[in-house]
């Protein structure tokens, strides 16, 4: 396996370790051989955490209202979990706060979720968690506003209204777990 070969395998598995082994052990085997560094390999992350930021400005450039958002900071913000740069964390943030007015409902849900994370509370996932474990004091009280911000909408079906009051509730107990 040479080293693009390992990167293509890596990207191929969305830069997880843990895809990679249990999706094809073989070729993770190989890939570990290689004895590749983690700075590389965030280094790789990195590079598709900027190709979806131009994906999400191309997108905004040509008004295309279908494109769907919340893909793309998803993926960026797994990348950022595995990375742990502050810097990135608040570009992204940067970003939806830009972005907030033009999403659509179901974007602003998402993001929402993304910020405060999909799991519980006390599994701290999510961007507000991790800013505040890479000892930002700021960024998780304007993650946790922006996040507010986002929420603050009318939605018609119940269960995006069932989903938008629990995403406001688990925003609450993560304002009174992190002191915001």
């Amino acid at each position: 396996m040479t080293l693009e070969e390992a990167k293509a395998f890596f990207k191929e598995m969305n830069y997880s370790l843990f895809s990679m082994a249990r999706e094809d052990l073989e070729r993770y085997e190989k890939y570990k051989r290689l004895k590749i560094s983690k700075e590389i390999e965030n280094r790789w992350r990195e590079e598709e955490f900027y190709i979806h930021l131009n994906i999400i400005n191309k997108n905004i450039e040509n008004k295309r209202k279908t494109f769907e958002v919340w893909n793309s900071i998803n993926i960026m913000s797994e990348l950022i979990d595995n990375i742990k740069d502050i810097n990135l964390i608040k570009l992204i943030y940067k970003l939806i706060v830009d972005l907030s007015v033009e999403l659509s409902i179901k974007d602003k849900i998402i993001i929402a979720e993304i910020i405060i994370g999909r799991k519980n509370v006390s599994c701290r996932s999510g961007l507000i968690f991790l800013s505040y474990d890479l000892n930002d004091r700021k960024l998780p009280n304007c993650f946790f506003q922006l996040t507010m911000d986002l929420l603050n909408i009318k939605v018609i079906n119940d269960e995006d209204n069932e989903r938008l009051k629990q995403n406001i509730e688990k925003c609450m107990l993560i304002k009174k777990e992190l002191n915001l």
